[in-house]
C-alpha cells in the first residue's frame, strides 16, 4: 500500500512512523522548516 501524507511536522511524522510499522510505503511532503531541516 502507498501511502502520502501532507505534513512532515510532529504530527505527520508520528503518523508515517505508526504506518511504516504497517509495512506500507510512506511519502511525507515537506515546506518551511521541516524542509530545510
Amino acid at each position: 500500500m502507498k501511502i502520502l501524507i501532507f505534513g512532515a511536522g510532529a504530527i505527520g511524522g508520528y503518523l508515517g512512523g505508526i504506518v511504516t510499522i504497517a509495512r506500507a510505503d510512506v511519502t511525507l511532503v515537506a515546506r518551511g522548516a521541516q524542509l530545510e531541516a
